[in-house]
């Protein structure tokens, strides 16, 4: 959230339409306030009045709208790919293009305690997002997900990406 005076602040929150979360102040070393920032709790797809408070009581009045997206992955092209990375993953799902105003798309690759982020592209014509594979940690399976927002991302699990450790030893 951006704004002015939250360096004054004594006791930040958010609130989420009705549902209210703790906010946070950040200043840098040399003591320049950063902006506001909440954690958007659970909520179904929509918009819903965005407010804050300095002081835990009196909230802002300004009137803006917070909107929830639903992302969900269907599948996937290629299914797999090099455990050196490089392969252009095409995903398609449901709600891809909510976050298309902010530019901010990522695709993570996650194996175990392993996550790996890439920047993503959405196109709006084929209403997909493509990335390209990381290098990974080991052959073998790899959660995606998609963040349309560079913020939350779908849940893990919804897609599997098949990593195969292949090389070249000759060529005839």
């Amino acid at each position: 959230l951006y704004g002015s005076n939250f360096s004054r602040a004594a006791h930040t929150l958010c609130k989420f339409g009705s549902t209210i979360v703790n906010g946070t102040v950040r200043e840098t070393a040399d003591g320049l306030v950063m902006p506001m920032a909440c954690d958007s709790p659970p909520h179904v797809e929509g918009s819903v009045p965005l407010e804050l408070t300095l002081n835990g009581q009196d909230y802002t009045t300004d009137g803006l709208n917070y909107s929830f997206y639903a992302l969900q992955l269907s599948h996937a092209s290629p299914s797999g790919g090099p455990l050196a990375g490089g392969a252009l993953l095409t995903i398609w799902g449901d709600g891809l293009g909510s976050g298309a105003g902010y530019h901010r798309y990522l695709c993570r690759f996650a194996q175990g305690m392993h996550k790996a982020v890439v920047a993503a592209t959405y196109l709006a014509r084929e209403g997909v997002v493509r990335c390209t594979s990381p290098t990974l940690v080991e052959a073998g399976m790899a959660g995606v997900s998609v963040s349309a927002n560079g913020q939350q991302f779908t849940p893990n699990g919804q897609l599997g990406f098949l990593v195969f450790n292949t090389s070249v030893t000759s060529v005839d």
